[in-house]
């Protein structure tokens, strides 16, 4: 439908308590064949976003989320290198703050879209605000409500002059930034924080991974200290 036409009521549930789960993946035309669009890992997003769906008490299979995303694009037929975002969330106009007896939706929407940040490299400070743990929120998802944190340190780390914010978790560790995985250089390795630090399990970030281990660099998946980000290269 058109963009001015998907309105939400101001009484829906996941408006109040964040109660949703979205995705976020990349599409470009070819530029081999301009009829044709690459979405990157369509399949990997897919099976993220449904478990996430899972996490909110919504079940939402990853074929049918393909299939869904595979229509937009083909109706929307883009030109330009853009951005879907898919987004399962709790629909009703209850009150109270629950995942049960509550009604569930799905909806998808793209936009063109260049880099996020500047490819000549951005400035960065460690963030006051702390990375949730994942005892307190299930950080494998990409739930809506966690991104207040996200949205409290990128916001300090503009206002006070920096591109991007690294947050630290409840250990002291680096975990990631404001949304996005984090890798250093050190020693000639590629290194990047575990599952174990609270990270969102990256498809990007398992990307990098993999084209770094076929290119026969070394990767190391650790616990990285504050200190480490002024020694790396």
């Amino acid at each position: 439908m058109p963009f001015a036409e998907a309105n939400l009521s101001i009484a829906t549930h996941a408006l109040h308590y964040g109660t949703g789960a979205f995705g976020g993946l990349r599409g470009v035309p070819d530029p081999r064949n301009p009829r044709q669009v690459l979405l990157f890992r369509l399949d990997k997003h897919c099976q993220r976003l449904s478990k996430s769906a899972g996490l909110i008490n919504y079940d939402l299979p990853a074929d049918k989320i393909q299939a869904i995303i595979t229509d937009f694009v083909q109706k929307n037929k883009p030109t330009q290198s853009f951005y879907i975002r898919p987004f399962v969330y709790t629909s009703g106009l209850g009150i109270a703050p629950r995942l049960h007896n509550i009604e569930k939706d799905f909806f998808v929407y793209g936009l063109e879209l260049g880099d996020y940040l500047s490819p000549d490299g951005v400035t960065c400070r460690i963030s006051s605000w702390c990375r949730q743990e994942d005892r307190s929120l299930p950080l494998r998802g990409k739930i809506s409500g966690a991104y207040i944190t996200s949205s409290l340190a990128k916001t300090e780390a503009v206002e006070s002059g920096f591109d991007e914010a690294i947050l630290l978790n409840s250990q002291g560790k680096v975990s990631e930034a404001s949304g996005m995985n984090i890798f250093i250089v050190r020693n000639g390795e590629l290194i990047t924080p575990g599952y174990e630090q609270d990270i969102l399990e990256g498809i990007t970030r398992d990307s990098i991974l993999t084209l770094a281990r076929d290119l026969g660099i070394k990767t190391v998946e650790r616990p990285v200290d504050k200190s480490e980000l002024f020694y790396c290269r």
